[in-house]
């Protein structure tokens, strides 16, 4: 392989509430009865993908550390720190995921500053910034999706705790959603309103995020988040639609698979339906309280590829159907997720079988991507750039 163009293996992550078999399938490994949530390309100091080097797999953290101008180039260099700006990931959901919120990048910068010099952590807790830097991401769905986020009007959220009824609305301040919110959060483990609320969802009547709701409430149980997931927006996503997450939107996965692009960073602020650490007063300070509508992002169609802009300034993806797609320069992940992707630099050639990626450095120049089926194609949007 010429110098410039890696072959990537993706970090694997088990989280349990992913499927067993999408993901094995996709990679072409063997699957087991343990979940296979996510598959990783990109190099987060976390779980960074191995690149096929001429010395043998090394993580692509080791690569960036030792030639950050030659793979990222030098503005994307400049701009991002000698990082890769982006992590896609595939990701596979059986059941819900965490309701979760990420910072802007003011939020991140001062918290984590404030962190560590000691203003705001004691001694043997978890940081709660785990670095200085937002969290934008984009999720398009490769299946069927039902993505809960962004809260709806508090006049909808009153309608479903009506039909709920018993104590819910006594014990329930709908007339904010920040009301709301707090009174959720300060509820005890397993309080019986979940239960009104799962019985709830069969009656005439029960809204698409009701039953939303007690799903989630019926694979965490006991857990006060279903009723938060109850104040959020049911958005069914079709293959090929995108859905954009900026900061402040609470937000919470419940099924599917979806390519999903990220600004790098692991800034996560959870507040139910997990088994990890929760920050209520940190989540009640960062989430966006409006009823306003997440971005749903267009593509543009350019030939045989659409191109997904959002206003993050860490990436763009583009999904070729045909092509061919140039990519220009700066680092790109090129990622067959069906058929096979042929990817074409100056001085380099190969065919991509499903699941195989590549991470093509900026000194390499123009890539050409064209496909059979479907591939994914990661760069960093020039506006972005310094």
């Amino acid at each position: 392989m010429m110098a410039g163009v890696y072959l990537l293996t993706p970090a694997l992550q088990r989280y349990q509430w992913g499927t067993t078999d999408v993901i094995a399938a996709l990679l072409g490994i063997e699957a087991t009865d343990q979940p296979l949530a996510e598959a990783w390309w990109g190099a987060h100091p976390d779980a960074p993908a191995l690149a096929a080097a001429p010395s043998g797999d090394v993580p692509l953290t080791d690569l960036l550390a030792a030639d950050a101008v030659g793979i990222l180039g030098d503005d994307v260099a400049k701009t991002w720190g000698n990082a890769l700006p982006y992590l896609l990931k595939v990701l596979s959901v059986s059941k819900p995921l965490s309701i979760q919120v990420h910072p802007s990048a003011e939020q991140a910068r001062a918290g984590y500053d404030r962190e560590r010099t000691g203003g705001a952590h004691a001694a043997g807790s978890r940081y709660a910034f785990a670095d200085r830097l937002a969290k934008p991401e984009m999720v398009v769905a490769l299946t069927p999706m039902v993505v809960l986020a962004g809260f709806r009007p508090v006049d909808d959220l009153a309608r479903d705790l009506a039909l709920i009824g018993g104590d819910a609305p006594a014990d329930l301040d709908a007339s904010s959603v920040g009301r709301y919110l707090r009174d959720v959060l300060a509820l005890p483990r397993h309080a019986p309103v979940l239960t009104a609320m799962v019985a709830a969802a069969e009656r005439p009547g029960a809204s698409r995020e009701l039953t939303a709701a007690a799903a989630a409430a019926v694979h965490h149980p006991g857990d006060q988040g279903a009723l938060i997931a109850l104040a959020l927006r049911c958005i069914d996503l079709s293959p090929g639609e995108a859905l954009f997450i900026d900061a402040g939107v609470v937000h919470s996965y419940q099924t599917g698979t979806g390519l999903e692009v990220m600004a790098n960073s692991d800034n996560v602020v959870r507040a139910g339906l997990t088994p990890k650490p929760v920050n209520a007063e940190l989540f009640l300070e960062l989430a966006d309280t409006s009823a306003r509508m997440p971005q749903v992002i267009q593509p543009v169609e350019r030939g045989g590829a659409r191109v997904f802009t959002t206003p993050a300034p860490d990436y763009e993806l583009t999904l070729v159907d045909t092509g061919p797609w140039s990519a220009g320069s700066g680092p790109r992940i090129v990622l067959a997720v069906d058929g096979s992707a042929q990817v074409r630099t100056d001085q380099y050639e190969k065919a991509l079988h499903a699941g195989q990626a590549v991470l093509v450095a900026d000194r390499d120049g123009p890539v050409d991507v064209t496909s059979t089926g479907l591939a994914a194609v990661v760069s960093v949007p020039q506006a972005g750039r310094l």
